[in-house]
């Protein structure tokens, strides 16, 4: 029943979106930080270091952030010789708030710290994206770029905001940014 609702509703309203590969996803961070210019990517969710792969060559500094201690303690051996990549491990919440001050420059953020089962953790909450969009909103940097991993969630999926309420946030903290959904990620892009 619930996939025949979410048929119906994708083919009515476009909403929610198919999860997206991943492939598609790291194309898109690709796309967006080079249309940008970001130079430094936050990350949070290492799991096994997909993204860090796809980006290590497209951004100067990586800084990726992971609950789970033994994804943390693989993606540390896993990049110990690559200097330009810093792996924190902890709350996503609660760590990059530590991270966005010290960063010199725009960012761009993939906040994909979510539980998913299987080999991850969960920490408070099911999700911390609405700490983790507090502590980017705090460094008042406007050219700072997000991208919001799972769309599909928002609003459907227990302990996810509504998109709604996503989408209010981004206007009050980022009014100049472009609020949209790709494939199945929310975007909050400055207007160029």
């Amino acid at each position: 029943m619930r996939n025949l609702m979410l048929k119906t509703s994708r083919a009515i309203f476009g909403w929610p979106p198919p999860p997206a590969t991943t492939a598609q996803k790291q194309a898109l961070v690709t796309r967006i930080g080079r249309e940008t210019g970001a130079k430094i990517l936050v990350e949070t969710g290492t799991f096994c270091g997909e993204m860090i792969d796809a980006q290590m060559e497209n951004f100067k500094k990586i800084i990726s952030i992971e609950l789970n201690e033994e994804l943390h303690q693989a993606a540390r051996i896993k990049y110990a010789q690559t200097a330009h990549i810093e792996l924190l491990q902890g709350d996503s919440g609660l760590k990059i708030q530590e991270v966005a001050p010290s960063l010199q420059e725009a960012a761009l953020f993939w906040l994909d710290a979510h539980y998913s089962r299987g080999v991850t953790s969960r920490g408070a909450e099911e999700t911390p994206i609405m700490k983790e969009l507090a502590c980017i909103a705090a460094r008042k940097q406007p050219g700072d770029v997000i991208l919001i991993d799972d769309a599909r969630h928002f609003g459907l999926k227990s302990g996810y905001p509504k998109l709604k309420a996503v989408r209010e946030f981004a206007a009050k903290h980022w009014p100049k940014h472009i609020f949209s959904v790709e494939t199945d990620v929310i975007c909050i892009i400055p207007s160029r």
